[in-house]
Formats: structure tokens, C-alpha cells, sequence
């Protein structure tokens, strides 16, 4: 991110899968973590949320707090993974 000036996330993912078959995974998300901000230091910083992973890609909607100024937002994100799947 750039809006507050450059910021590192550091955050510990924890998911609870709940397999439905090998290429479909539903789950939820929590990940604490902190925030590295150049400018104001250490933040803390937290998802919540669900998502699916479908094959190779993963859909999750959740809830975003922290920062410096404890900003709250919601979020969707789409990832892709690369490797083989087990």
C-alpha cells in the first residue's frame, strides 16, 4: 500500500477448511498480524473472513482492521496458486 506511505504487512494466515472434493474448499479466515509503516512504525492489523479455493484460484470476502488510524473496510480479493496441487 501507498496511501499512508509504504506499509509491510507481517501477518500469521489461519484457515478452517471444510472440503467438499479435491479442487473445492471453502473456508474461513483469520490473520493477525501487524503492519511495518515508515512513517508511524508498528500497527496492528487483522482479516476476517470466507472464501474458496477452486483449483488453482482462491476467492475470499472479509472484514480489514488496523493501521494508523484503525481503518475498517471490507475487501474481495482473488489469488491465483502456482504448483501442483497434492
Amino acid at each position: 500500500s501507498f496511501q499512508d506511505g509504504i506499509i509491510v504487512p507481517i501477518q500469521w494466515d489461519f484457515r478452517g477448511y471444510i472440503p467438499i472434493n479435491r479442487y473445492v474448499q471453502p473456508y474461513f479466515l483469520f490473520s493477525p498480524g501487524l503492519e511495518i509503516n515508515i512513517d508511524d512504525g508498528l500497527n496492528f492489523a487483522c482479516h476476517l473472513g470466507a472464501g474458496f479455493d477452486i483449483s488453482h484460484f482462491s476467492f475470499n470476502l472479509g472484514y480489514y482492521h488496523g493501521g494508523p488510524s484503525h481503518v475498517h473496510n471490507f475487501f474481495f480479493r482473488v489469488g491465483a496458486k502456482i504448483g501442483r496441487k497434492s
